[in-house]
């Protein structure tokens, strides 16, 4: 969580306008929900309210460990390769993330539009307000 967290950074705003920097490296599969099911595979969950994804030939060592999964699906036990996830990148430009964002950004701001329209009425606006701080 603390990565996600990271990645997204602090809004930057001027006025009406705002904009926010989202990079970062794809995130460890063992940071998101994870069911190892044994013979089929692990069930992973990197979006919520998704239905979660199966890979097939991919497997952990320990309950909430690292997922690994084979270089070959029927080749020899070795090598095998961690298995990253999306970075928080991909999951905010998401077809399934961004309308809801959107939607969240849009209510904030017209509740602080509001506030501001209130302060402005009773004459008690911030001067730091009106400088665009």
């Amino acid at each position: 969580y603390r990565t996600m967290l990271q990645a997204i950074g602090r809004p930057r705003w001027n006025g009406l306008n705002g904009s926010l920097n989202i990079e970062g490296p794809r995130i460890p599969l063992a940071e998101f929900p994870t069911t190892d099911s044994g013979e089929s595979g692990v069930y992973i969950n990197e979006i919520k309210g998704q239905m979660p994804i199966n890979l097939r030939h991919a497997f952990q060592v320990m309950r909430k460990g690292p997922v690994y999964q084979r270089e070959t699906p029927h080749g020899p036990r070795l090598p095998i390769r961690w298995v990253m996830g999306l970075s928080v990148a991909q999951m905010a430009g998401s077809a399934k993330v961004m309308p809801a964002t959107e939607a969240r950004i849009k209510e904030q701001l017209a509740k602080r539009l509001w506030h501001y329209v209130s302060q402005w009425n009773a004459g008690t606006l911030p001067s730091r307000v009106m400088r665009g701080r």
